[in-house]
């Protein structure tokens, strides 16, 4: 592998700081994909499945409505 010169290195460095400004620097100890969604595999369930599952007692939910009104027959 040969080295670079010194005006291909600043021509490199210059063009990589071109392409990488629009970039986000993730935070130390992120997921690589913590910007784009559409990778991301744990994020499968609906909104009501996440929603119930961070508020599980929250109005609305299968817990209130059970506490509520008492449990569903069938």
């Amino acid at each position: 592998m040969r080295q670079l010169t010194a005006a291909e290195d600043v021509a490199f460095e210059k063009q990589a700081d071109k392409e990488m400004r629009s970039q986000r620097i993730f935070p130390n100890g992120r997921d690589f994909r913590c910007f784009s969604e559409r990778f991301r595999s744990d994020n499968t369930g609906s909104f009501r499945d996440k929603y119930d599952d961070t508020f599980p007692a929250s109005p609305g939910s299968p817990e209130w409505f059970d506490q509520r009104f008492g449990k569903k027959n069938g």
